[in-house]
């Protein structure tokens, strides 16, 4: 815990906003100090108008002015400080997680990471957004407000130093003892209550999103009142964690209350002995109470980051080792054989969940240009062939080289939006005009769609039919414009027609493209030059277009 704690405290100090967050907890340290100022002055300016009234010579003599314009000045400084504070440190903030998320996103893009996406997506989901969130108060309401009250408690420390040094320094490890003290216990025994909370609301979230995706099936299957109870758990779970916590932060609360009056007391009883030895007067005790009461804010302002620790260190136990693991993305070191596109040599390849392996030695060798069919048995390694290809997974040894690629998938993901946003996760920067002629060119008839690239699209691609999903995720292929294409089922689970014209813009735009298909469709496979058996983790044989055993090959294949 305590090395991902260093390593997330390095990532977060140690970017380009490292001097935006400094400049922050700056602005935060001189807004407390000019809040110190213009409250102590006011108290001072006040107490000393009423002295001088009661006078009968210095109520003529007395500058009323000169204070006036002073705590003006700083009433205005404060308001400027204040706002420069909240802009600057929320700005580093945001700015810091949102390099953070995109670390943090990458790293699940990893190979090998989609199987764990898949199985909990809630779960994962809980993890790019409120982990992240939650990592906001290490720094706005943890590191900030502990810098603040520590130099405002020294400031004052050294201010009453002047009169008493003894008493200033007693005074500030009192408040440093005190305060910590207090932030000590109360996040000694929020902790558990926090974790709890976090749990809940992440199975809560997941359930609702779960009885939401699925509330159709759960009617039809007489389970509403079951799920109903499990979300109500999960809440329950929830509002007890909650109302464990409300009760730590009264105690705190109160315990910071009787701190500041017990602080305050002592102070007085202090000044009481000056002034009866006439080396203090009334005005400077007031000043001095006034400060003391915006010295001790900044505890209060730490009290969030106190509640929250136990989530903040969990948040930081998990995302951790995505983290500072999160890759470039994916490098495609290119074959060293001349002319090749694909080099595999001795690749083993075992998925995490299965202690059989998948591949055992396999090689193979692809020509650029080539067009060749994956052929074998549901769960002979079709698929897993592509991964390996298109670096989705790692391998356990051997040697994967291959030039740029892009992988088509059997289930083509797409997004809630519009199917602009959609298109452009291909290519962020095209135009609307190169999108309208991509899907002319797939032939994906705008027209039919109510709002052309506006037209939003569901969860999944709801709105869109089987063969209309098909083509979006082709023009996807198209505007990535990588010389190989990795096919995963092409034309699975579409009609005929469409599958055939699907086929024959695929053939027309590959041009001089390698192009790699896995299926075991017959129509699919007559778009290959070469087709490769697959079979017990192994290439079983290979045969090219012209050959008897290629069309043997093929006839074995279903025809749709």
């Amino acid at each position: 815990m305590r090395k991902n704690f260093l390593k997330i405290l390095y990532l977060l100090f140690s970017g380009r906003y490292l001097q935006l967050l400094i400049a922050g907890i700056f602005l935060s340290l001189l807004s407390n100090l000019v809040a110190m100022l213009v409250l102590g002055f006011s108290g001072w300016l006040i107490t000393s108008t009423a002295i001088a009234g009661f006078s009968g010579i210095t109520k003529f003599t007395f500058d009323i002015i000169t204070p006036s314009a002073v705590i003006r000045f700083l009433a205005i400084a404060r308001t400027i400080s204040r706002y420069a504070e909240r802009y600057v440190t929320h700005n580093a903030t945001l700015s810091v997680l949102s390099d953070l998320r995109e670390a943090l996103f990458r790293g699940w893009a990893a190979p090998n990471s989609s199987k764990v996406l898949a199985k909990r997506p809630a779960r994962i989901l809980f993890r790019l957004t409120s982990d992240i969130d939650i990592l906001d108060t290490l720094y706005l309401r943890g590191l900030v407000p502990m810098v603040v009250a520590i130099s405002s408690s020294f400031i004052l420390g050294v201010g009453l130093f002047y009169f008493s040094p003894l008493f200033g320094i007693l005074i500030f490890l009192f408040i440093i003892s005190m305060g910590f003290g207090l932030s000590f216990i109360s996040a000694f025994n929020s902790f558990k209550p926090c974790r709890r909370r976090a749990y809940a609301m992440e199975a809560l979230r997941a359930r609702i999103i779960d009885f939401v995706i699925g509330k159709k099936d759960i009617v039809m299957s007489g389970r509403l009142d079951l799920h109903n109870k499990i979300i109500c758990s999960a809440e329950s779970r929830l509002a007890h964690a909650n109302s464990h916590l409300n009760k730590i932060e009264t105690y705190l609360i109160f315990g910071f209350g009787a701190v500041s009056t017990a602080f305050i007391s002592i102070i007085l009883l202090k000044f009481e002995s000056l002034v009866q030895e006439n080396s203090f007067n009334i005005s400077k005790i007031v000043f001095f109470i006034f400060i003391t009461l915006v010295a001790i804010d900044p505890f209060m302002a730490l009290k969030r980051g106190i509640l929250d620790l136990g989530y903040i260190l969990l948040a930081i136990r998990r995302i951790s080792p995505r983290l500072t693991s999160a890759p470039l993305g994916r490098c495609f070191q290119e074959p060293s054989i001349f002319g090749l596109a694909v080099q595999l040599s001795d690749v083993c390849v075992r998925h995490e969940e299965n202690p059989k392996a998948v591949f055992s030695c396999l090689s193979l060798e692809i020509k650029k240009g080539e067009h060749v069919a994956l052929l074998g048995c549901n769960g002979s390694g079709k698929s897993t062939l592509l991964s390996v290809i298109s670096r989705e997974i790692s391998l356990e040894k051997g040697i994967a080289l291959s030039i740029n690629s892009t992988l088509l998938p059997q289930r083509s993901e797409l997004f809630l939006g519009n199917l602009r946003d959609n298109l452009q996760l291909a290519a962020p920067t095209v135009s609307d005009a190169a999108l309208y002629q991509v899907l002319a060119d797939i032939g994906l008839n705008i027209k039919e769609l109510p709002y052309g690239l506006d037209t939003k699209l569901g969860e999944g691609g709801i709105g869109l039919s089987g063969g209309q999903l098909k083509r979006v995720a082709l023009a996807r292929l198209l505007l990535q414009d990588t010389p190989m294409w990795l096919l995963d089922e092409p034309t699975e689970g579409i009609d005929s027609s469409t599958a055939q014209d699907i086929i024959d813009r695929i053939l027309y735009y590959v041009k001089d493209r390698t192009l790699v298909i896995a299926t075991h469709i017959r129509r699919d496979a007559l778009m290959a030059d070469h087709v490769v058996l697959i079979g017990k983790g192994s290439i079983s044989d290979h045969y090219y277009r012209g050959e008897p055993e290629f069309e043997v090959a093929l006839s074995n294949l279903k025809f749709h």
